[in-house]
Formats: C-alpha cells, sequence, structure tokens
C-alpha cells in the first residue's frame, strides 16, 4: 500500500485515517505514506500496490498523473475536498467511472482527513446517503 497524501495537518490527519481504518488485509509500514506537494509525481508504487490519495489537489493540469496511477498501481482510491478536485470529476466523470480500478470521494463539504475518516468508517450505503454533491 502507498498513501500520497499532502504535507500540511489536513494531509497528515488523512494519512492517519487510513493507517488506522483501512481495511486489515492491507498491509503498511512506514515508507507506505508518502507526503507531498501539488507538484510532486506519483512515482512510490509499484503494480501489486493499492494506492491512496488523499487531501490532494487534482486540477486539469495535474489530471494526467491520476491517470497515470491508475494504469500503474492494483486500485486507486482518491478522496478530496479542494474545488480543483470538485471540477475535474465534474468535467470527467464519463471517463472517471469507466477506470475500473478506480473509487473516489470528491466532495466541498468537509477536510481531506473528515472525508477520508467518513469513507473508511461510514458504511458505504449510509455514506451516499449523508454526502453532499456540489455542482
Amino acid at each position: 500500500m502507498i498513501v500520497y497524501h499532502h504535507n500540511d495537518m489536513d494531509g497528515k490527519g488523512a494519512a492517519y485515517c487510513v493507517h488506522t481504518l483501512k481495511p486489515k488485509e492491507i498491509k503498511d509500514n512506514a515508507s507506505s505514506y508518502v507526503m507531498m506537494t501539488y507538484d510532486d509525481e506519483f512515482d512510490k508504487h509499484t503494480p501489486k500496490d493499492d494506492v491512496f490519495i488523499v487531501d490532494l489537489s487534482i486540477s486539469e493540469n495535474t489530471y494526467s498523473k491520476l491517470l497515470k496511477v491508475c494504469k500503474t498501481a492494483r486500485t486507486v482510491t482518491w478522496i478530496d475536498h479542494h474545488e480543483s478536485s470538485v471540477s475535474v470529476v465534474s468535467n470527467h466523470k464519463d471517463e472517471l467511472q469507466n477506470i475500473s480500478n478506480l473509487t473516489y470521494f470528491i466532495s466541498k463539504c468537509a477536510c481531506g482527513a473528515a472525508l477520508t475518516y467518513a469513507y473508511l468508517h461510514i458504511d458505504r450505503n449510509n455514506l451516499l446517503k449523508i454526502r453532499k454533491i456540489e455542482e
């Protein structure tokens, strides 16, 4: 497992949520957590890795990086709250929904750590009921 997370407190909190709440079958260690800025490359994973991208804004300029991760990882879970990520999902919804190894939870209703906690802790059916989708 590799967790790409922002280098601020929200990103660190989101990474901690992944560490404590991830499925038990997914193994991690200290090197599983990669603190990043928005310009860094997603280059620490292998094709066998389950990748989490938490509290990292994906914009039109970095969208190709997300697609590359999806092509080079076993699974990708992307959780974010930034406006640019909301726009990317809106602009590329059909393409994103057709990427079989990608799951995403993008909403401006809470910070990245809170969204990560909710995604990993709340039953999926209930999570979808409470999620606010902003256009």
